[in-house]
């Protein structure tokens, strides 16, 4: 083994195959983070690479030609850096570790050798390993993963059972679907793109972590890259004992010639003590580090963070000038900004204002003109009257801006045939599963200037306030025998063009802003505001009873405790994308669950947002609960408290909230019926004196609590509290001192 030191970090490689066989900090109680069965055999390996559809480490064994350990310094940065040379058939990996004071870093470049004459070969696929990942007793020891399905604090022995399990004992570093294969573990995974931990940047965080409870030592894990994405995953093995190897596997894809060299993006890995929430903070630290931030021309503007968003398409009301007839009434409810979907001119089948059916009327996201309204929705001046009147009330107005695909009878594939992604027979490609659009190839920089101009020119004349991104998430390579790049550059290449846009649009406008549909932290440079899905899949299956409140509100606690403080997230019950979702959320639509659901994310943290009808039926609900965040400064960026209140039953929910000298109980029984419960409450966080008399007060119904005839409490009994909640009615409940003249 050849070892490495830098400050507490100790580092061995394989010296027959350049396998990370030792990781370790002399500060840790812990000799080898790596499995010591793991050692320095000769199977394991820490990189592989698909050619076609296999994994080279199938037929040929990584060997260790040369190593290099340099010190390192860049600013206030230093370290060691290590480099290793490792054969693979004809494969050269030039694998970099950059070793600092809290963080190990991996990148790597293949390069084909060769001389001319021996042909290309296809890339399909490069995967990271931080191989058998032991920290101590693994009965104390779980897997985490922020922000994805993974529960909240998932048993390490069940992690490693249920990859080995559904795979049938077969390694699955050989194949690489271990994200996939266990989603039945994890109901959540199935409601987005089928994923247990969805691709990361863009889709995700895509964080890996072990740690252990009995030490409060972490193994954090995670990939970076602005060119493609990655998607996570994990495996044990039986043969390294009670260990879980944690892998990301990159979407690289390209023709590799002799001589030519493709370099991928990093994977960062935190060993840190002081226990799971210390480890989340040192992550949090190193979003500037990893290029995640700052955001790119400054700060979101004050409004975001009371936005109310609600979502339509003006085909609903009948087109531009029927949606501005609304608009009084949906101002009226409590929204202040409004998002349209895709208002351009495509594959209208009916030649009606669209009306939800995506199979009868088509899809607007079918675009075949982006300089053309619909004409079913009116003319351009109905549009700058739509907006006109927004502003007037008051209203913030953004669009759709759809970089994914075209209509594919859309002018665009006849006159820029270079705009697309394509197979390896030339023919143009569908992506996302929109198989009524053909896929615009996001690496291509003559279709960024048109996209930019394209948009600056829109919102320049009728000053609008933003747009919403629509599904920005990797894709798939492109395989255009013509291009100059590798076939994978197309993945995420529509990360510098939306960087591009929010530059130029805040020149235009210090106010305007770009709202994101998926929560990737490479992302988080260039909007102001991020779509997330899986809050609300958490959300439906803990009204449902699939999860108990703890859960939920651990997971919720992680989720926020992985993003920067700040941070600006969206959710919602339902939108144009939830009918595909298990259960639809129409289907929800009105009912006590989705009212329950929907406080429940306003409680926590989330910017709202409706999507159009989802209203109906429900006015009174909407209009107290967003006047009541309205005016609720613990509501809009106050501190936010999970689990926090104990309760004598696992399906009542209770959230803290608490900002500029106020703070908001939030209360849901989730229990088919009326029952009464003992809650344990932190009275610290109340300023609640056990001198003073209080009552509680419900600041959506605007009346005070009255327990069976009891209506006041001693503060020394505040702590300990017997209520009977009403079953999935939200409380936002507060604590008033009661004056001498009340009593």
């Amino acid at each position: 083994m050849i070892l490495v030191e830098y400050g507490n970090f100790r580092v061995g490689f394989s010296s027959g195959t350049g396998a990370l066989v030792l990781l370790t900090r002399t500060d840790s109680p812990y000799k080898n983070l790596i499995s010591t069965e793991c050692g320095d055999n000769s199977y394991v390996c820490s990189l592989d690479l698909r050619v076609e559809e296999i994994w080279l480490t199938k037929s040929f064994k990584p060997v260790l030609k040369k190593i290099s350990d340099d010190p390192f310094i860049d600013g206030s940065r230093e370290g060691r850096r290590v480099t290793l040379e490792i054969e693979l058939g004809d494969i050269i990996f030039f694998e970099n570790y950059l070793i600092e004071r809290d963080t190990i870093s991996r990148s790597v470049a293949v390069t084909r050798v060769g001389g001319k004459g021996k042909g290309r070969i296809k890339i399909t696929g490069l995967k990271f390993v931080l191989p058998c990942i032991r920290i101590g007793n693994p009965y104390e020891t779980f897997l985490l993963s922020p922000g994805s399905a993974v529960k909240p604090n998932y048993p390490l022995l069940r992690a490693i059972k249920k990859s080995i399990q559904v795979d049938e004992g077969e390694n699955l570093l050989e194949n690489g679907v271990a994200t996939r294969v266990i989603s039945d573990d994890f109901p959540v995974s199935s409601e987005r793109f089928g994923f247990v931990i969805e691709p990361s940047p863009d889709a995700s965080q895509g964080i890996l972590a072990v740690t252990n409870t009995g030490s409060g030592w972490t193994l954090l894990s995670w990939y970076v890259s602005r060119i493609e994405n990655a998607i996570p995953g994990f495996f044990g093995s039986g043969s390294f004992g009670d260990s879980i190897s944690l892998v990301h596997t990159v979407n690289l894809a390209g023709w590799l010639e002799p001589g030519e060299s493709f370099e991928v993006g990093t994977q960062y890995i935190l060993v840190t003590g002081g226990g799971w929430e210390n480890a989340l903070e040192v992550y949090r630290s190193m979003y500037r580090l990893t290029g995640i931030s700052p955001p790119v021309y400054g700060d979101s503007p004050e409004w975001v963070k009371s936005a109310v968003i609600y979502e339509v398409h003006p085909g609903m009301f009948g087109g531009f000038k029927g949606l501005r007839n609304e608009l009084n009434r949906i101002r009226g409810l409590g929204f202040n900004t409004l998002y349209l979907l895709p208002i351009w001119a495509y594959d209208n089948l009916t030649g009606l204002p669209w009306d939800e059916n995506w199979t009868k009327s088509g899809s607007p996201y079918a675009i075949r003109d982006f300089e053309l309204f619909d004409r079913s929705l009116g003319t351009e001046e109905d549009f700058a009257d739509l907006i006109s009147e927004a502003h007037r009330l008051g209203m913030k107005v953004l669009l759709d801006f759809v970089s994914q695909g075209c209509s594919k009878s859309a002018r665009y594939v006849a006159e820029k045939p270079n705009w697309f992604v394509r197979d390896e027979n030339g023919r143009c490609v569908s992506s996302h599963g929109w198989n009524d659009t053909y896929s615009f190839d996001w690496a291509n920089e003559e279709f960024h200037s048109y996209m930019l101009k394209w948009s600056l020119e829109l919102f320049k004349r009728f000053r609008f306030d933003g747009y919403r991104v629509d599904a920005p998430v990797g894709k798939e390579p492109n395989w255009d025998a013509g291009l100059a790049y590798r076939a994978s550059k197309t993945n995420l290449g529509v990360v510098s063009l939306l960087e591009k846009l929010r530059v130029r649009l805040r020149e235009v406008d210090r106010e305007a802003i770009l709202l994101c549909e998926v929560p990737g932290p490479i992302f988080m440079r260039s909007h102001d505001m991020l779509c997330d899905y899986l809050p609300l899949s958490w959300t439906v299956r803990l009204v449902f009873g699939d999860i108990t409140s703890m859960e939920w509100g651990a997971w919720m606690r992680d989720y926020w405790l992985s993003l920067p403080p700040g941070a600006n997230r969206v959710s919602f019950m339902e939108t144009h994308d939830t009918r595909t979702l298990s259960p639809p959320s129409y289907g929800l639509r009105g009912s006590a669950f989705e009212k329950a659901g929907f406080a429940a994310l306003v409680l926590a943290g989330f910017i709202p947002m409706v999507w159009a009808g989802q209203e109906v039926g429900s006015e009174s609900f909407y209009r107290k609960l967003f006047s009541v965040r309205a005016n609720c400064q613990a509501l809009i960026g106050g501190g936010i408290f999970f689990n926090a209140v104990k309760c004598s039953n696992s399906r009542v929910l209770s959230i803290i909230r608490v900002g500029k000298g106020e703070t908001v109980w939030g209360l849901i029984s989730l229990n088919p019926e009326k029952q009464s419960f003992i809650f344990d409450l932190p009275v610290s966080k109340f300023s609640i004196r056990h001198e003073k008399n209080y009552r509680l007060y419900d600041l959506l119904d605007s009346e005070y609590w009255v327990e069976y005839g009891k209506s006041i409490w001693r503060g020394d009994e505040c702590g300990r509290i017997e209520l009977s909640p009403l079953p999935y009615k939200p409380y936002f409940l507060v604590f008033r001192e009661v004056a001498n003249f009340d009593r």
